[in-house]
This record gives C-alpha cells, structure tokens and sequence, in this order.
C-alpha cells in the first residue's frame, strides 16, 4: 500500500514556499510585463499562485488576488500609458479566479469539519462499548476452565482493547486537528 502524502508534514515550510512563490510572481510581474512589454502568457503562474494560497490560506486569497491583479494592471498602465481593457479584464481575472478559489476552499473546508465532526460521533459511540466488552471478555476468561477456550477469549479481549485503543488515537489526532487520516486509524482500515 502506498502512503498518503502527509500535508502536516511541510506545515513549516509552507511560508517559506508561499513567500518564495509571491517573490517570484511579482519578478515575473515587473520583468516580463515592464522589461519584455509580455502581458500575457506569464499571467497563467499568478492562478497558481492564487490557487495554492487559497488552499493553504484560505482568508488571504482574495487580497492576493486583488493585489497581482491591480499590480498588473499598474504595470499595463505604466508601460502604455493607459488602461487598455485586455489588460484590466487579465486584472479583474486574478480577483475572480481568487474568489472562486476561496468559494471553493470554504467547502471543502466545510466538509472536512462535518466529516471530523461525523468520525469524532462515530468514535465516542464505540470507545467505551469496546472497552466494556475488552473488560467482560476479561472477567469471563477467568471463570473458564478449559484453557484453550480461556486463551480464545482473551485474545478476543485483546482485539477489542486494540481497537479502543485505536479509536482513542483517532480521537486524539482529531482533537489536534490532524488533516491526514492518523496511522493507527489507517492500519485499522486497511485490516
């Protein structure tokens, strides 16, 4: 099984990545729109841009987009002396591909929390019939006397431990707001 790609992981890098990205859109802005007299092609790196800010910081995308799109049509204005409409209709572009990208973002943000808010629910309502069924198996293996079905039912109190748990994990990696699903619950899963 190939792991998941784990988005927590590069949490620290990403304003490192986000900050390098802006630099870069903005040389490419001033160079290729004010040295080369180019308004058109290198636009397309902006809706990158756009597009990961609004998914890594879903409120600042609209002022992003604002921001490259006015820059832009600074820049058309600057280097013709007007304000052509190409080039103003490029530059409202930016702020509606970053609203749209902010519309977008805020649902599946949405239905991330439901579907936490539906695993957390889910969980809490098998943790503890688990663990009392872990602790019955229990009791009952003692008042067994064959010792080959006392050793099947404390292997079966022993699965029902693991898999509360395992929900307590999830529970925790939950609370902490983990986006990628927790370990323990994906071998769980995968089982």
């Amino acid at each position: 099984m190939v792991p998941a790609l784990e988005w927590n992981r590069y949490e620290k890098e990403k304003p490192v990545i986000w900050v390098a990205l802006v630099v870069i859109a903005v040389l490419l802005e001033f160079y290729c729109h004010l040295i080369l007299g180019i308004s058109i092609v290198y636009t397309s790196f902006s809706y990158l841009l756009i597009a990961i800010g609004g998914f890594w910081y879903r409120n600042g995308v609209i002022y992003m987009g604002a921001a490259l799109g006015t820059l832009h049509i600074v820049d058309g204005y600057l280097l013709t002396g007007i304000f052509e409409p190409a080039i103003v209709m490029r530059g409202l572009m930016y702020f509606v591909v970053a609203v749209i990208i902010w519309v977008i973002s805020g649902m599946a943000e949405k239905e991330h929390f439901a579907l936490v808010g539906y695993i957390t629910e889910t969980a809490l309502r098998l943790k503890e019939p688990l663990h009392d069924i872990s602790k019955n198996l229990e009791g009952l293996a003692d008042e067994v006397a064959d010792e080959e079905i006392r050793d099947q039912i404390l292997i079966q109190a022993s699965h029902a431990a693991q898999a509360s748990e395992t929900i307590r994990e999830l529970n925790r990696d939950i609370l902490s707001q983990t986006k990628d699903i927790p370990d323990a619950y994906r071998e769980y899963l995968s089982k």
